[in-house]
Formats: structure tokens, C-alpha cells, sequence
């Protein structure tokens, strides 16, 4: 695959996971975790215009841009700090926990995309993927995190380690 057909599809996976996050914030129960969507959408979608704007470039031969400064994070914890969980039932819980299930693993593929797109690449692209695939194990990171915490607040067992 060409470094054109990588940044379309990657360009494409960015726009999927902000529609799934658009679509899956409705449906989670806990306000934290609307908010943490809200906020995973948004990146999402900067990604997909960042990547946009570099095909652009490519097609126009200019050179790539340089990769915005990483102030997500700031954001998230933000909203971390701001919400106090309220305990939750098992049932709501457990739906979230479905959701952000589907999230991570979302995340991990993105990332795995990028760590293998950067192999595959020298120079200035293999350091945007690299970057990227970055950004998607701190996403990874975030679901990982709330999934545990939903393990824990419910003393669950769930006789197998969920997630890597």
C-alpha cells in the first residue's frame, strides 16, 4: 500500500471511530462517560481533518504539516477531575462497560494500524504515525482505565482478564 492509500484509509478509520463515538454517547449511561465520548469524538475528528489536509498537501506536493502540540489530554483530565462517579447499578454498568469494550478495542486497532504503517515507513510519515498511533494508546488508555474501574466498583470476577 502507497502512503496516499495509507493516510485514506487512515483518514477513514478516524471518521468511523468519531461516528461510533457521536452514536455511542447516547446510549451510555454514566455522565462521565458521555462527556469522555464527547471528547474522544472531537479528537477523532481532528485527527480525520489533520490526515484530510495532508493528502491535500500530497496532491498539491507540498510537503506534510507538522503534527498539532498533544493538548488532549489536558482536556481529559479536565473531565476526569470534574466527575465524581456515582455508584451505578450492575446493570448500567455492565451496558456501559459493553460499550467502552467496543471502544477499546477500536482504539488498540487504530493504534496497531499506525505502529504497523510507521514500520512500513521512513522520515517524516513514519513520525506522523507514530505520533498518531501514540494518541490512540492514550484512547486505548482512557477506556482501559474506565473499564477497570467499573470492574472494581462492582467487585466483579469475571474469570478472564478482559482486556491486554
Amino acid at each position: 500500500m502507497n502512503l496516499e492509500d495509507v493516510l485514506k484509509v487512515a483518514h477513514r478509520m478516524e471518521l468511523q471511530g468519531m461516528e461510533f463515538y457521536d452514536e455511542q454517547k447516547g446510549r451510555v449511561k454514566l455522565q462521565l462517560l458521555r462527556e469522555l465520548f464527547d471528547f474522544l469524538s472531537d479528537m477523532e475528528r481532528g485527527h480525520a481533518a489533520y490526515l484530510e489536509t495532508q493528502l491535500k498537501n500530497m496532491a498539491a506536493g507540498k510537503s506534510l504539516d507538522a503534527l498539532p502540540d498533544d493538548v488532549e489530554m489536558d482536556r481529559y483530565r479536565d473531565i476526569m477531575e470534574k466527575q465524581k462517579i456515582e455508584p451505578a447499578n450492575l446493570k448500567t454498568d455492565l451496558g456501559d462497560y459493553s460499550i467502552m469494550r467496543m471502544a477499546y478495542l477500536i482504539e488498540k486497532d487504530f493504534a496497531q494500524f499506525y505502529d504497523k504503517s510507521a514500520a512500513e515507513s521512513d522520515g517524516e510519515i513514519r513520525d506522523l504515525f507514530i505520533r498518531l498511533a501514540d494518541w490512540e494508546k492514550e484512547h486505548a488508555k482512557m477506556m482501559k482505565d474506565e473499564m477497570s474501574k467499573i470492574i472494581s466498583r462492582n467487585a466483579l470476577d469475571l474469570g478472564f482478564y478482559p482486556f491486554e
